[in-house]
């Protein structure tokens, strides 16, 4: 048996690894002996891939079976990838955002060669066994919310269109992720049996958050009828920004629109990289900006060209800050610097 807890590099061949159960007899004192030996392939992090070559161990007496603790740590049953790949592309996909590629290209550089199929095989079964290990650790993070003095319970409902739902629920507190759920639609009929689950693995919250949806309004009276239930500040000010503002913002889009003023703007922007790119100096100029404090041989014409692309540059520029409209206007700010350019 050798020692798996540092990395042992890769391999040419794969090697092949002994495992037995960590006894030496039997819980009734029994003796072991031997009645199966197997191999199977097993691909690691630390270790790439392997042939485990295990055995399996009966008692002479009470006929009980033993299996090695080691290598079920290391793989789930009638599994090739072990534990620490599936984590690491749960990881990859769902908290890094990586393309399927590029889990592929990370773990090639890890010797572990891998299909895009087992790439969202993998994905999937991260999801069900996060999800199961959030259910059987409830109870933990049950006390340690109470411990801070209870949860407030947050709710939204995010959906694609007219597609399902997806339904969150976390403590605002310790911003911890208490259920998650897809749902036809944001019903109330549909809502109170999740929000029942809620209640059951974590108690009562201290209160309630959420927007001003019918369906959630009617479920959370429904299931925590005595508890202080508030509108989303963010939610209402998002409702209030649409009625106030939309009409005027769909104009400004529309506008911007109609004119193809992006469009113009890129076909400019092109003509004019192509004349810097023909200048040496413009070129060197346009890349590493002013250094020196003194602008390089230029002819007027070309030094108002790289001003107006730059110029241009910025008025393309995408500003968001991630929070959708009325907060993040993007239409609004590209007309404000179209503005500024006009007077330049």
């Amino acid at each position: 048996m050798i020692s798996l807890g540092s990395p042992l590099g890769f391999f040419s061949k794969p090697p092949v690894i002994d495992f037995a159960p960590e006894l030496d007899c039997c819980q009734c004192d029994g003796q072991l002996k031997v009645y199966k030996s197997r191999n199977k392939p097993v691909v690691t992090l630390h270790l790439g891939e392997f042939i485990s070559h295990e055995r399996l161990m009966e008692c002479r007496c009470c006929k009980k079976r033993y299996k090695s603790e080691q290598l079920s740590g290391l793989v789930p049953k009638r599994c090739k990838f072990g534990y620490d790949v599936m984590v690491h592309v749960g990881k990859a996909l769902f908290l890094r955002h990586c393309s399927q590629g590029q889990v592929i290209d990370e773990l090639a550089l890890r010797n572990i060669c891998i299909s895009a199929s087992e790439i969202a095989y993998l994905g999937k079964k991260f999801i069900i066994y996060l999800s199961i290990a959030h259910h059987r650790r409830a109870h933990a993070i049950k006390d340690r919310m109470r411990q801070r003095g209870g949860y407030i319970l947050h709710l939204d409902g995010t959906c694609d269109g007219k597609g399902p739902v997806l339904m969150s629920g976390l403590d605002s507190i310790s911003e911890i992720v208490l259920g998650n759920i897809k749902l036809p639609s944001e019903n109330a009929d549909e809502i109170v049996p999740f929000l029942e689950n809620i209640r059951k693995l974590f108690g009562i919250p201290i209160a309630i958050v959420h927007d001003m949806g019918r369906g959630i309004l009617k479920a959370v009276a429904a299931v925590f009828p005595a508890t202080p239930d508030f509108i989303c500040h963010f939610h209402f000010l998002r409702d209030i920004g649409k009625d106030l503002f939309g009409i005027e913002y769909d104009l400004i889009r529309n506008r911007l629109k109609v004119h193809g003023i992006r469009a113009i703007l890129r076909r400019r922007s092109r003509s004019l990289k192509q004349t810097m790119d023909n200048n040496p100096k413009a070129a060197c100029m346009v890349e590493n900006g002013i250094s020196s404090g003194r602008l390089p041989a230029l002819s007027p014409e070309m030094i108002a060209a790289i001003g107006c692309y730059s110029l241009i540059q910025w008025a393309l520029m995408d500003v968001h800050n991630g929070y959708g409209f009325p907060f993040d206007c993007p239409h609004l700010s590209f007309a404000e610097r179209l503005f500024t350019v006009y007077q330049c």
